[in-house]
């Protein structure tokens, strides 16, 4: 985190020091580096964190990718989309037909979605620095499933686990954000924001396909409350066209 926010301070530091020597050096006229009416912008994200972690991955995409319009120089609608889709498979038993054994499977599925439409407000006194405010609708559906294999004689039997967890998601929150231009058409920024959401658990399934007796599906809870919406330390890179 203490490396995150070094870097954090360095790129604030650079943005104010360059508007400084464009505000000397430069007619203040909006639309010179940054967006105009009828442009439209694409972006991702990636955590600078990462870039000292284990891992040694930026982890892109993991805020999902935005795409704005721009009504004006000052409006633009938004629209950020996740899609996230996993399928492992893991052997528990290999295949012997001397010991008649029949290959067996573990599964993991995984599915996610997440929509958060959304209108900002930009502000163009700066040169290169598009300071902005704004809100945004918030829709989001993730559901997993686990699958097991098992062998009765000659014959393979399952049993499921279903929405452990799975969510339904619905929020809406206000937001405060700036993209810099550092090239023509070509930015990075940050962005912080602070709402309100609701979350309904998805009801769970057990299924057993040699028991069905112990069969069950049992209904969950929900939440409810405020939150800060940060994407923690997240850094974004987009492209006006």
């Amino acid at each position: 985190m203490k490396k995150t926010n070094l870097v954090m301070i360095i790129i604030f530091s650079v943005i104010f020091n360059a508007e400084a020597q464009d505000s000397l050096n430069l007619k203040n006229v909006p639309g010179i580096y940054k967006q105009q009416a009828g442009n439209s912008s694409l972006e991702v994200n990636f955590n600078p964190g990462n870039i000292f972690g284990s891992d040694n991955q930026f982890g892109l995409f993991d805020g999902g990718i935005k795409y704005r319009y721009f009504l004006s120089e000052n409006m633009a609608l938004r629209a950020v989309v996740r899609i996230g889709f996993s399928n492992t498979t893991q052997i528990t038993q290999q295949a012997d037909s001397e010991n008649d054994l029949l290959e067996l499977k573990n599964i993991n599925r995984s599915y996610s979605v997440l929509l958060k439409p959304g209108i900002e407000k930009h502000f163009l006194r700066y040169n290169r620095l598009s300071p902005y405010i704004g809100a945004q609708l918030l829709i989001g559906y993730n559901t997993n499933q686990r699958i097991e294999e098992h062998q009765d004689n000659h014959e393979i039997y399952l049993t499921k686990w279903e929405n452990s967890p799975g969510h339904f998601n619905l929020g809406t929150d206000m937001f405060a954000g700036f993209d810099y231009y550092f090239i023509k058409k070509l930015y990075f920024g940050l962005e912080i924001g602070y709402g309100v959401y609701y979350n309904k658990d998805l009801k769970f399934k057990y299924t057993d396909e040699k028991y069905p007796d112990q069969n069950n599906a049992i209904k969950q809870g929900s939440s409810f409350g405020l939150s800060p919406s940060m994407a923690t330390g997240n850094i974004r890179f987009g492209w006006t066209f």
